[in-house]
């Protein structure tokens, strides 16, 4: 068969430290797999309807949002003329850690707060695979929705010129359920980890 690419969306794996979040995903080995798509258009796609639906209802500290993004909404709020009513009246109680978003917001509304503060909450990884790989890495997903809790820790052992870099220690796990999920992350050269501590 020929390989073909993949695209794996994964939750952000955030920390808080020195009074912010800090999303370090991109270079943790434990993830924790959302869903599977054949195009990147696709997984785009996904990202955004499950970044909708996180943000409705949601504080500030749900989303574990990051220094850049909080400027990001404050320079919003300087324009608040431009926003919708809702999003007028609503944003400083977000903004300000008072008040989580209304869990009425429009898609409309929802994607001028992603667009503008540029607020990420997946990532997507990519790698190659024959289309039976990717019909069982699909298929254990589905099988799957309630992804069981795997404990993670955080280690600073290494430090360069932009700070410190944790390295990401993942519990061992007997559960069947997990050795699924990490036939499914595997394939994207990563493990299942579903999470880090707050």
């Amino acid at each position: 068969m020929t390989a073909r690419p993949a695209y794996l969306v994964v939750h952000k794996l955030a920390q808080f430290t020195d009074e912010w979040y800090h999303d370090y995903t991109v270079t943790l080995e434990g993830v924790n797999p959302a869903g599977l798509y054949a195009t990147r258009e696709g997984a785009e796609f996904a990202i955004r309807a499950l970044t909708r639906r996180a943000m409705r209802g949601a504080t500030f500290d749900d989303l574990q949002l990051d220094e850049e993004t909080d400027y990001r909404l404050a320079e919003l709020l300087k324009q608040s003329d431009k926003l919708s009513p809702i999003l007028r009246s609503s944003l400083p109680g977000f903004v300000s850690r008072a008040k989580p978003l209304p869990a009425n917001l429009s898609d409309v509304q929802l994607d001028t707060l992603i667009e503008q503060a540029g607020i990420c909450l997946y990532h997507i990884l990519e790698t190659e695979m024959d289309d039976g790989k990717r019909q069982v890495a699909q298929a254990a997903l589905i099988l799957t929705p309630q992804r069981p809790f795997i404990g993670l820790e955080l280690c600073y052992e290494e430090e360069d010129e932009d700070g410190e870099h944790p390295q990401q220690t993942i519990q061992e796990s007997d559960d069947p359920v997990v050795a699924r999920l990490n036939r499914v992350t595997q394939l994207f050269g990563r493990r299942y980890a579903n999470g880090l501590p707050l």
